[in-house]
């Protein structure tokens, strides 16, 4: 839109004068001005170009000024431009029809400049005021059908998720009482919609009576302020007679002055499905409760029992292999005895006959010496293996508590594992200081490092001819001992280390092993012995578990 000072205006006039003498006007006080001498050559002229306002004689030849307002009235392109007639006439018929035809002001002839000036001024603001307020309309138009079109489809997503959700919407009137409920309160109690009046009273009415105080204390509760919402579970009757489990849901959403609560809005949801449910779950979660404590049962006495079948196990390997050890000294007392008593047969042939020479006697003497020395020797050692497999079993099937020395119960033990190490070049070195005493129970803890031994010589030191296992033990600052069982073996991938204490694990499942060693070890440690065990390892670098144990044990152990 031009401004003033820019504005085009059409002058048409078939006298020359006339023509020039508003021409010049126009174009002194800045307008630009296009001259018609004729009706035809204004409608040509406004067609080509819309001015911004025209002065229009109405006495012109041909096609007068008011057969050319009214054509150009009706075009669209020029029917808003504003005209202004110039005339000699001075009646008001002559102006009246000037109006009627959509003329917008009257310059009589002779015409004063400064009138002409002034109306021209004047309609061209009026004009740019129009076009101002019809864009202004426009625009205001554009933007509500814009609104209205957004709560068109607000109203229609609302509706739409208030038919998938299922739910009934109520807007509760507080001041007067009036209910406003969508169809589903009326279907989801199996009725027509609106076949009852919805008020409070016939929201009350159908509550199973067990449900009705917990309803009104939270409606109450809420609308007095004292809950931020109102959400309650109840039970409805159906047109059925059967009973619906419905949950509400409001809030109080206006309230005046004083606080009192004037409109409140919220939605009914059938959640009878989902009680049955409920209740189903509940019932099979008893059921299921029972079974578990039955499988528990079961499944604890079968660990039980393959916790005693391993250690029976453990215990079969070292009667075995005490039983190879004792063999050796057992079978030398045997020859030795077997040769002593025909040389002693062979005497008393000698003394019977009495033939005896002396030099007999001193060489019954000195085989019998020998023969006793070594039946001695072979003795004491059978002994001391039979005494060591004594107070290792013992401690092994007993889990007895008593006061031991460290070094001595695994040196016991060490003596006890000797045919393991057989025919082989693995060997154990043990850095534990004499003297370290434990009140604990060295059974548990003899099975834990037999376990970890056998562990490092069955897969730790698989495919290798020597492999050396170092135990050492040490005490904390915090009084606790700390007892490492290092290999130099295979060592462990790091993907399964977490996974080595479970119960049946093993990394050769064909290989005849129950994969219950290390999780006993775990068990043992952690319930019997009360301390921890952690594993370090790394592929071709050796294991270390790493036990810390307390030196006085917990009272009552207990083995998972």
């Amino acid at each position: 839109m031009p401004d003033e000072a820019n504005a085009e205006i059409l002058v048409v006039d078939d006298t020359p004068a006339n023509l020039r003498l508003l021409a010049n006007l126009l174009t002194e006080h800045g307008y630009r001005v296009r001259p018609a001498s004729s009706g035809a050559l204004a409608l040509r002229s406004a067609a080509a170009k819309t001015p911004d306002l025209i002065l229009l004689d109405v006495w012109m030849p041909d096609l007068d000024g008011y057969a050319v307002c009214q054509r150009l009235k009706a075009d669209p392109r020029t029917h808003s431009i504003p005209v202004i007639f110039i005339s000699a006439l001075h009646e008001a018929p002559d102006k009246v029809q000037g109006f009627a035809v959509g003329g917008v002001d009257y310059i009589t002839k002779p015409f004063e400049p400064v009138e002409v000036l002034a109306r021209v001024r004047t309609h061209l603001e009026l004009w740019r005021l129009q076009q101002r307020l019809e864009q202004r309309v426009e625009a205001r138009t554009a933007e509500l059908a814009k609104v209205h079109r957004a709560l068109h489809q607000n109203e229609e997503r609302l509706r739409q998720v208030i038919e998938a959700t299922r739910d009934a919407v109520w807007d509760w009137n507080l001041r007067t009482g009036e209910f406003f409920v969508s169809d589903r309160w009326y279907t989801m109690l199996d009725y027509a919609p609106g076949e009852f009046v919805v008020d409070y009273a016939g929201w009350r009415d159908p509550v199973h009576p067990d449900d009705l105080a917990a309803l009104e204390a939270a409606l109450r509760a809420h609308r007095e302020g004292r809950l931020p919402e109102f959400s309650v579970e109840y039970r409805m009757r159906a047109k059925t007679s059967a009973w619906r489990w419905i949950v509400s849901r409001g809030k109080v959403i206006e309230r005046d002055a004083a606080g009192e609560p004037l409109r409140m809005v919220g939605v009914n949801t059938d959640i009878t499905a989902r009680k049955r449910a409920e209740a189903e779950l509940e019932r099979h979660r008893d059921h299921l409760e029972e079974l578990v404590a039955e499988r528990t049962a079961e499944l604890r006495q079968a660990m039980t029992q393959l916790l005693q079948a391993e250690k029976l196990a453990a215990l079969g390997s070292l009667v075995a292999g005490v039983a190879h050890e004792l063999n050796t000294p057992l079978g030398n007392v045997r020859t030795v005895a077997g040769a002593l008593g025909d040389e002693l047969r062979r005497f008393a042939a000698a003394v019977d006959a009495g033939a005896l020479r002396r030099s007999q006697v001193a060489g019954f003497l000195g085989r019998s010496q020998e023969a006793v020395d070594l039946l001695e020797r072979n003795a004491a050692r059978a002994a001391d293996l039979i005494g060591h497999f004594k107070q290792v079993a013992v401690d092994q099937t007993s889990a007895r508590r008593r006061r031991f020395d460290l070094r001595q119960t695994v040196e016991e033990l060490l003596v006890t594992l000797q045919p393991q190490f057989k025919h082989t070049a693995h060997r154990v070195e043990l850095d534990i200081a004499p003297g370290l005493e434990l009140d604990s129970y060295p059974g548990p803890l003899e099975q834990v490092l037999a376990n970890l031994i056998g562990n490092s010589l069955v897969h730790g030191f698989a495919g290798r001819d020597a492999g050396l296992i170092q135990i050492r033990a040490v005490i904390l600052d915090s009084g606790d001992v700390q007892i490492d069982h290092a290999d130099d073996g295979l060592g462990i991938p790091e993907k399964i280390q977490n996974h080595i204490f479970d119960p049946f694990f093993t990394t050769n499942p064909s290989g005849g092993g129950s994969g219950l060693g290390l999780y006993i070890v775990y068990n043992l440690v952690a319930g019997v012995l009360g301390g921890t065990i952690r594993v370090h390892s790394a592929p071709g670098a050796g294991t270390t578990f790493t036990l810390t144990l307390p030196r006085s044990a917990p009272d009552r152990p207990t083995l998972e």
